[in-house]
């Protein structure tokens, strides 16, 4: 339900940016020619998963952070081009659900996640003027497209594992001639649309600070090592061993015995349908670096 809210609201966002762009008025953008400028900025906040491992809700335990990067070329009036470099980690765990199902499950998984992304910005507000007499706030949105790359770990025994080279769900068996295996690992770089909203306050002639949310929409299922169905146990144990087979399937670590021991090959693990996403929530810091410099003041 939320995934499929987020799809809608990327879906209606990115058309509008793009009805903007290619409809915006170039005598506007032409005029503006001799008012661009460019700024540098930094932004930090805290980073969310939403995807298989997820708990339903956001809590503390489910925060992590982010820190980033940007470079802004003021195109025209309204529009802002940004590219962007953040540094993310995210992370799941089902023992922190309230599903029932998902809390026996009981796989976790962290990963970072760095990514490279452009940005078209859109202001609600219409600035004509020159860099100095900017609103002195303005709400705005965003549109655009990156790649990242992610790395999931389980731990086990105090030890962290890369999640991927293990085929947790069978991959690379194909390629062995197993059936009903994938051929292939999934790829650990991967392409996002980030979009969101976010609110720009003037501090001074030269520095703005803007609050702002942004939604990744990813193209994988595997941000968190979860997506398909769980894998025969002895199958993954002659490709990678004993610990792969282990973090494959962790419902028997709670010792329980109302609790099935294990679960069956084919059995559900996650939701194929539903590729994951991750949020960036946070402040955005920028130094207006005016074209030719910014002049020192004289001293004599």
């Amino acid at each position: 339900m939320r995934k499929s809210v987020l799809y809608k609201v990327s879906g209606y966002l990115l058309v509008i940016l793009i009805i903007y762009w290619v409809f915006s008025s170039p005598v506007s953008a032409q005029s503006f020619k001799k008012k661009r400028y460019t700024s540098y900025g930094f932004t930090a906040g805290a980073s969310n998963y939403v995807g298989d491992l997820d708990a339903n809700f956001r809590t503390v335990q489910e925060t992590d952070y982010y820190v980033g990067g940007t470079y802004n070329y003021r195109y025209g009036p309204q529009v802002t081009l940004r590219g962007q470099i953040s540094y993310t980690n995210v992370h799941g765990k089902d023992a922190n659900s309230r599903d029932e199902a998902r809390f026996y499950r009981n796989l976790s998984f962290k990963s970072y996640v760095v990514e490279l992304s452009g940005h078209i910005i859109i202001d609600f507000f219409e600035n004509s003027g020159v860099w100095t007499k900017r609103q002195i706030y303005t709400p705005y949105m965003f549109g655009g497209i990156g790649v990242f790359k992610f790395n999931p770990q389980a731990q086990l025994n105090g030890t962290w594992y890369d999640l991927q080279p293990l085929g947790t769900e069978g991959q690379g068996l194909g390629a062995l001639g197993y059936d009903n295996y994938a051929a292939d690992k999934y790829a650990l770089i991967q392409i996002c649309l980030p979009f969101g909203i976010g609110y720009r306050y003037k501090l001074n002639s030269h520095m703005d600070l803007a609050f702002e949310i942004g939604w990744r929409k990813t193209f994988t299922d595997y941000l968190d090592d979860v997506s398909t169905v769980y894998a025969q146990p002895d199958d993954i144990v002659k490709q990678s061993g004993p610990v792969a087979a282990k973090l494959a399937d962790r419902s028997n670590e709670w010792n329980d015995p109302n609790i099935s021991n294990g679960y069956l090959p084919d059995n559900q693990r996650g939701d194929p349908t539903d590729d994951d996403w991750y949020i960036l929530t946070g402040l955005h810091f920028t130094y207006i670096y005016r074209a030719g410099g910014v002049k020192c003041p004289k001293f004599r």
